[in-house]
């Protein structure tokens, strides 16, 4: 695998991006890429972070393509839930009614309104 060759800006960039990051995924992406551009090889980049080869490349070749986007993990999860009227009407409806037991306090434990 050939070496990247970052400029110091895009160098600057990534170390920023590691200092921010704190999720584990888009860490281990920049500093993939910090690695190669050092000239670290792709076995020892899967030593030093664990990551298969397939992972390096594919990394490398996003950030090639992309640049600092290319780095933005990319899964489709689920779509967030919208609060729809009716479903906070629903869980107003149960905090209302249900007073909470407390394995600690009992069944006594008062709610403020």
């Amino acid at each position: 695998m050939e070496v990247l060759h970052l400029t110091p800006i895009e160098r600057g960039e990534l170390q920023i991006y590691l200092r921010k990051r704190i999720r584990r995924r888009a860490w281990r992406s920049a500093r993939i890429v910090l690695l190669l551009d050092e000239g670290t090889s792709c076995r020892e980049v899967k030593e030093n972070l664990g990551a298969a080869p397939s992972t390096v490349s594919r990394w490398k070749q996003r950030y090639e393509k992309d640049g600092m986007l290319g780095l933005a993990t990319i899964h489709p999860g689920q779509p967030a839930e919208k609060l729809t009227l009716q479903w906070r009407a629903r869980v107003l409806e149960r905090t209302d009614k249900r007073r909470p037991t407390s394995p600690r306090f009992g069944p006594s434990v008062r709610w403020r309104r």
